[in-house]
């Protein structure tokens, strides 16, 4: 909040620090976490730890609507995504586009 307030080189500086720190304080917990983890040589605590680490829980974050306002409603955020989607990536007209080969191609045989 600090930096935002003063918008200061030396405040920026400072929440750079302090970002740094807390960055490798978590850093320390999980390393250390993990190292117990390993340490106790339970294999069932080992794939309960690993199994968690890979599943994703949380799905779409709240999406943001047209107003504004946010919304956590999945067949919403369903909507709004294929809008967003839809709106840039180019429409089929139909029609193959030609590409020159990039290899040679043998010719056919007949038998």
């Amino acid at each position: 909040m600090r930096y935002r307030k003063l918008n200061t080189i030396e405040s920026k500086q400072h929440y750079n620090e302090v970002a740094h720190k807390c960055k490798e304080i978590v850093y320390d917990f999980i390393r250390l976490k993990e190292e117990k983890i390993i340490e106790s040589k339970n294999l069932g605590q080992f794939y309960r730890h690993v199994n968690s680490r890979l599943s994703c829980k949380s799905g779409v974050a709240p999406l943001r609507r047209n107003d504004g306002t946010y919304t956590t409603d999945n067949q919403e955020k369903a909507n709004i995504l294929n809008d967003f989607f839809g709106s840039v990536f180019t429409k089929d007209d139909g029609t193959d586009p030609y590409f020159t080969s990039r290899v040679d191609v043998p010719p056919a045989h007949n038998y």
